[in-house]
């Protein structure tokens, strides 16, 4: 717990390139809620009432982290063992303390930034008027940009070169000086509580300058929460390659407005040729049956046989639609898994695009559909970019990067996980939405 004059968090970081990663996950909105706990911090920004967005942060990503919750005043005092009745139920554990405040994610990550905008800025500065945003800082120009690329509806296409490749990707963005060495930017981030400023020490390490950056919180305002149903009713649960994702929506017609989302098993479709009608039977009738020889049935039933969809996105637009489907198979999907024969919801499509910056930054995503209409999807972060050629490891350090990587291929190490939950389009919008197209 924290004492008068302690920090109620503090965290360093040797290099901030992974933290900041993350952080753009969900910076479509200036204004997010952090969420401070033991076991790291969490990002939560919204839009529309409708797409709900989380970041998570797990400890090992920070080199430190320390956190203090304060004493709660309204936290009942612990109950000794003979005060407990023993016909009574066990009392519920109680949740795990942590803090909410509200900041401006925008600054943040400008500040933790600061050091690469800067050389930007100055590499740039003999461009033409008007081309002052065109740097290679990681907001594609610093604070002489004119539009952020946080504000964009689809702004990931500059960011696919940099966020692919890993370490490349960093390269290309600028990550090494002037002289060919690369800068690594080291943070220190605490806050001291209610009303107090949340302070960012940045470090350019190689005896480079040190500044200090100071952000305002507030208390945060209400975010929509959207409830989770039980795992019954989950229909699709599909693990993917994010970059096959990211391609798809990537491919869907610019012109649509919304993403029909669907999956269904193989089965049997109408047998026109059998019935005679347009029967919605999907069964032939028994006078039919007899008719033709056994070769042509045999046709048509392979014919008129549905081979269903594992995972079907669609988009429909002013110049035709667009179909992408993937198939149950690997390497591109990793896991499926279907309860239902059939399930199928339309979202928004700028508010699906939100994670098009997420894919592009991750290895694999998790995609969970269920009969509600409610979207999940949460992308695994890629592992942060090793140290420098140059940097000195000791024995231990090696040894912690390996037991890292071992879990990391278990699964019981992620380096940050993206998680965005979305409503499903109503029969309103739906309806809306076909009555603005045809007029």
């Amino acid at each position: 717990m924290a004492q008068e004059g302690q920090e109620l968090f503090v965290a360093t970081l040797n290099d901030v390139r992974h933290f900041v990663s993350v952080l753009r996950t969900v910076a479509f909105k200036p204004r997010v809620k952090v969420t401070i706990s033991e076991a790291g911090l969490c990002f939560t920004s919204e839009e529309s009432r409708v797409l709900l967005a989380k970041a998570y942060v797990p400890l090992n990503v920070f080199s430190s982290f320390t956190f203090n919750p304060p004493l709660d005043p309204n936290a009942p005092p612990p109950s000794s063992p003979a005060s407990v009745d023993s016909d009574d139920p066990p009392p519920e554990p109680p949740l795990p303390p942590s803090i909410d405040i509200e900041i401006n994610l925008v600054h943040l990550l400008e500040c933790l930034d600061i050091f690469r905008t800067s050389k930007a800025a100055a590499a740039g500065s003999t461009k033409k008027e008007g081309e002052e945003g065109g740097g290679g800082g990681m907001f594609g120009g610093g604070f002489h940009s004119k539009k952020p690329t946080w504000a964009d509806e689809d702004d990931d296409d500059e960011d696919d070169e940099d966020a692919e490749g890993g370490e490349r990707g960093w390269k290309k963005s600028g990550a090494k000086g002037g002289g060919g060495q690369q800068k690594i930017t080291a943070a220190r981030i605490s806050w001291g509580g209610e009303g107090e400023l949340l302070q960012v020490i940045l470090t350019e390490q190689g005896g480079g300058p040190t500044t200090t950056c100071q952000l305002s919180t507030s208390s945060p305002d209400e975010f929509a929460e959207l409830d989770f149903p039980r795992l019954d009713d989950l229909a699709l649960r599909v693990i993917l390659q994010s970059s096959h994702l990211r391609k798809q929506l990537q491919s869907l017609e610019p012109s649509s407005e919304k993403i029909t989302i669907s999956s269904r098993a193989p089965g049997v479709l109408f047998y026109p040729s059998y019935s005679g009608s347009s029967s919605s039977s999907a069964f032939p009738s028994s006078s039919s049956r007899g008719s033709g020889t056994s070769s042509s049935r045999k046709k048509s039933r392979k014919a008129d046989r549905d081979p269903g969809a594992d995972f079907l996105i669609e988009a429909e637009g002013t110049f035709g639609g667009v179909t992408m489907l993937t198939e149950n198979r690997k390497p591109l999907c990793v896991f499926f898994e279907r309860n239902v024969d059939h399930v199928k919801h339309a979202y928004k499509k700028n508010l699906l695009n939100r994670s098009l910056r997420a894919l592009s930054y991750s290895n694999k995503a998790s995609l969970q559909l269920f009969e509600c209409g409610l979207f999940v999807l949460q992308v695994m972060m890629a592992p942060p970019p090793p140290p420098p050629p140059d940097s000195v490891m000791d024995e231990a350090e090696r040894e912690l990067r390996r037991v890292e990587d071992e879990q990391r291929k278990t699964g019981e190490l992620n380096d940050g996980i993206a998680e965005f939950t979305m409503m499903a389009l109503g029969r309103d919008d739906d309806s809306e939405d076909e009555r603005d197209s045809s007029s």
